[in-house]
């Protein structure tokens, strides 16, 4: 499912589209009978999201990553939230491109919906540019498709695909942004 109405352009971003944003994955987490999967493109709009009302709308556990975690946290983390699975299920909040999003699979039941909020597109730099100039040197017309779209694209994936590991894996995979 993709949810056209929303975005996470910087231009966006407000306290009102956050609130939205939380509604539409309170409505998720509230009607899915297990684990769900947030992922979304940076720290600061997952904590613009727990700061519109995540706790207070969702009716699971939240677990959630922090920038700061080590790795041993984390994977205790990890741990704590596939056992909530027995409960009832809980709700994972982590950031694209981390390990969370990319390194840890939910097979099976472990998860059964993964909603990406927003496109996470590397923050423009120098190195970013450099690289899609060299791409663009290098293939006409194609340096920010590969340089800058492809990478963001293939972020996405990985969290939205958390949750479908094997054929016989099914999960409600919603992508909360106009631009997919």
């Amino acid at each position: 499912v993709i949810v056209n109405e929303l975005s996470t352009l910087y231009k966006h971003r407000s306290a009102a589209n956050y609130q939205r944003m939380v509604r539409i994955i309170a409505s998720v987490v509230n009607n899915t009978p297990g684990n769900i999967g947030i992922f979304t493109p940076s720290y600061k709009i997952l904590t613009e999201l727990m700061n519109n009302g995540m706790e207070k709308y969702c009716n699971k556990p939240i677990y959630q990553v922090n920038s700061d975690m080590s790795s041993s946290e984390n994977d205790q983390l990890i741990i704590d939230f596939k056992d909530e699975v027995l409960q009832g299920g809980a709700v994972l909040c982590a950031v694209l491109g981390g390990r969370s999003s990319e390194g840890t699979d939910f097979k099976g039941d472990l998860m059964l919906s993964v909603i990406v909020v927003g496109v996470p597109f590397a923050p423009p730099s120098p190195r970013i540019n450099a690289k899609i100039e060299y791409l663009e040197e290098n293939f006409p017309g194609k340096g920010r498709i590969l340089g800058y779209i492809i990478p963001a694209i293939n972020k996405a994936s990985q969290g939205a695909g958390r949750a479908v590991r094997s054929l016989t894996d099914r999960a409600f995979i919603m992508l909360m942004d106009f631009r997919y």
